[in-house]
């Protein structure tokens, strides 16, 4: 396949999720020349991913509240968290927050904001919360970026950062009228997400592949921190890959199919109670609270019954919902068209990597739908994804 064009710019943007939107935008307010490039469309990855009903903004109350919630996240960390980073992200929280606002984003806001199911992950006390309305985000972040003449190249796949007297000086890709270009860039900006699309079980778009990685390591970067991975249950049935909300745990009865029978029913009454208040908390799993069995557990059932163990809600949770949960509900009747009485079908998700012919078939599949009538964009894909399996092993 020959290069059909070059297309050049000051900075080059990889991924079209709100990080990398705003890198785009800053720059091009900077007075840069700028170009974004995403996989799928403008607007994408986890930022926007389908399966949550919201994406939140937590952050420090006021200034005053920066020092604990930095000292919050070092703790949690168990020693991992890079003070000065951890420092950097808790300090522009509130300036990020009022950015959103001025560009005009609607943000909701909690009416009950003092209830504790507003308690972030792993904290002990209610921050300044916002949730991102992502209709609106879309919309906002797509008038912006046309506004600044930043260029959009939606369903454009990088294959390969181009590289001159050893650094990067650009990028190779396939664009979404089937052609080989070359971008021409001053600095190439790396935003294209995790490792979640390495996993068979994932709450992620497919885009979310860790090709952002791979490229920016064979061009000399180093890497840190990618084996950490959240581990959460979500759906497999119905509306598969929509994440279940960790404040229903303590109203929720976890049965195996075949029998109908609880899974926890070896466990003392307090000890269920207590595990489930505590996993009621959190979203991801961990090690370090003594909610750790409920997760171990359901992880057991998945693997014996890759079906899924039947969650169904009590009684006690129709009755004066927080308004988090009854948020959540109104959104899965809205966008899943599910209610608190239809039964849902629980595995633990992003848990197993998927061997490379599996990995292979499904991006195969997701690229013939994505280019129906391109059969030599899908062949160029493909070729270039095993190009990459061949390199990393």
């Amino acid at each position: 396949m020959r290069l059909k064009n070059e297309i050049k710019c000051d900075v080059l943007v990889m991924g079209a999720g709100i990080a990398g939107i705003m890198a785009a935008i800053s720059a091009a307010e900077a007075g840069a020349d700028v170009c974004i490039v995403s996989g799928t469309r403008i607007c994408s990855g986890s930022s926007f991913y389908p399966g949550t009903w919201g994406l939140g903004l937590v952050g420090p109350e006021s200034e005053a509240d920066e020092e604990d919630l930095k000292s919050v996240i070092l703790k949690v960390g168990e020693g991992m968290a890079d003070p000065e980073l951890v420092s950097v992200l808790v300090s522009h929280i509130r300036r990020g927050t009022d950015r959103l606002k001025a560009f005009g984003i609607q943000l909701k806001e909690a009416e009950n904001k003092g209830e504790k199911e507003f308690i972030p992950c792993f904290d002990y006390k209610n921050r300044d919360w916002h949730g991102i309305v992502k209709d609106s985000a879309r919309e906002v972040f797509l008038d912006r970026l046309e506004e600044l003449g930043v260029r959009s190249f939606p369903c454009t796949h990088i294959l390969q950062f181009i590289m001159t007297d050893g650094r990067v000086s650009g990028a190779a890709a396939l664009t979404e009228k089937g052609g080989l270009t070359a971008f021409s860039c001053k600095s190439l900006v790396v935003a294209s997400g995790g490792l979640g699309g390495l996993f068979q079980y994932r709450l992620n778009t497919d885009d979310v592949t860790g090709c952002g990685q791979y490229l920016a390591l064979r061009a000399g970067a180093k890497l840190v921190n990618i084996e950490f991975m959240q581990m959460m249950p979500g759906y497999l049935s119905p509306a598969p890959k929509t994440i279940y909300n960790e404040k229903v745990f303590k109203y929720s009865n976890f049965c195996r199919q075949e029998t109908g029978r609880s899974i926890f029913e070896d466990w003392r009454k307090e000890d269920l109670e207590e595990r489930m208040e505590v996993r009621s908390t959190h979203g991801p799993f961990t090690t370090r609270l003594p909610s750790a069995p409920v997760d171990i557990r359901l992880f057991t059932e998945f693997l014996r019954n890759p079906r899924g163990v039947t969650v169904t809600y009590r009684e006690s949770l129709r009755e004066n919902q927080p308004e988090f949960i009854r948020t959540y509900f109104e959104w899965l009747k809205e966008e899943k068209h599910l209610t608190i009485d239809d039964p849902i079908q629980l595995g633990i998700f992003a848990h197993a990597s998927i061997d490379d012919e599996t990995f292979l078939n499904e991006m195969e599949g997701s690229f013939r739908h994505k280019f129906a009538k391109k059969p030599e964009v899908v062949k160029g894909n493909m070729e270039a994804l095993r190009i990459a399996l061949r390199e990393v092993k």
